[in-house]
């Protein structure tokens, strides 16, 4: 049989049987190469066969020559303390005689059984630990998103200037309101009188002011569940779920009071300037009265809104 063969079939049956054996067994040539590794010794950080074994340990390697020299050329036990990834493990040395084959001895090391399964517990609870902080960055990054999701759809669905709902979304939420055929539903459409004014003489910085702050005292002054929004321009509505004809009237009187309160502006840490007057025209429509779908709704409260214009302005709004 040639050489090889019988070195190969030589170190396949030390390798079986040392595989079931209860510690890390090693057998290393005189090269301190790995040449059998048992299933518990392939669990340690790094080591595979023909890996050099000093350099899988952190102790300095001449020091694990050394005992490994010693190892190979007496013929007693030789310890060994070694850190191997983030463990110390004690191992047992000795010589073994060439196996057919081979023509040199090898080094067969073998962990001390307590080392050993400190070391395996260690092991555990250190994958343990990166599986639970992978979990964790898994858990944060799924939080992040949802955050992220949740911050779009909100992007999407609110004027950026003033914080309402935008026109898309105000339609939606009617929509909802208005799938219950046996639910009342108000609407309130609102334009501002004397807004360009404003725009023309001191800025767009002090017109967005005035929205903003227009915007604000609507919200203050409705109810919760009431749903408003900026249309666009200076252009906003209101749904009022439950509304009567009669809660119409009284929101509607009571948002023009709110509104046409005096606005204030501060340049720059300036001194606070006031705003000319600005009044809202406001048109009402209630379902079912009026109508039972969206479109129907705001076109009967629009046209009722520049029937409360003032005449130059509403025979403007409808020429333009």
């Amino acid at each position: 049989m040639p050489q090889e063969l019988t070195q190969n079939l030589a170190l396949d049956v030390l390798a079986l049987s040392l595989e079931r054996a209860p510690r890390a067994m090693v057998v290393l040539d005189r090269h301190w190469q790995v040449r059998v590794a048992n299933r518990l010794a392939r669990d340690l950080p790094g080591l595979s066969l023909g890996t050099t074994f000093p350099a899988l340990v952190q102790t300095p390697p001449e020091q694990t020559v050394h005992g490994l020299k010693q190892a190979l050329t007496t013929s007693r036990n030789v310890p060994l303390r070694l850190s191997i990834g983030e463990d110390e493990l004690t191992f047992q040395a000795w010589r073994i005689d060439p196996l057919p084959g081979l023509d040199e001895p090898l080094v067969m090391l073998k962990a001390a059984p307590s080392n050993y399964f400190a070391a395996r517990l260690n092991s555990l609870e250190r994958a343990q630990e990166q599986t639970r902080q992978r979990l964790s960055q898994t858990e944060r990054e799924r939080d992040r998103l949802r955050k992220d999701a949740r911050r779009l759809s909100a992007l999407a669905m609110t004027d950026q200037l003033t914080g309402l709902l935008n026109a898309r979304s105000f339609r939606e939420a009617g929509y909802r309101l208005l799938s219950d055929p046996a639910t009342s539903v108000g609407v309130l459409f609102m334009d501002l009188n004397g807004f360009k004014p404003v725009n023309d003489r001191f800025g767009h910085h002090a017109g967005d002011h005035l929205l903003r702050t227009i915007a604000r005292r609507m919200s203050d002054s409705l109810r919760h569940q009431d749903i408003c929004a900026r249309l666009g321009g200076d252009e906003f509505a209101v749904w009022l779920p439950g509304a009567t004809t009669d809660t119409l009237e009284r929101r509607k009187h009571h948002l023009r009071a709110q509104l046409s309160r005096p606005i204030w502006w501060q340049v720059d840490g300036g001194p606070s300037i006031l705003l000319p007057r600005v009044e809202a025209a406001i048109g009402a429509a209630s379902a079912p009265v009026d109508g039972s779908d969206v479109e129907t709704l705001l076109a009967c409260a629009d046209q009722r809104m520049y029937a409360d214009k003032p005449a130059p302005d509403a025979a403007t709004r409808r020429s333009g």
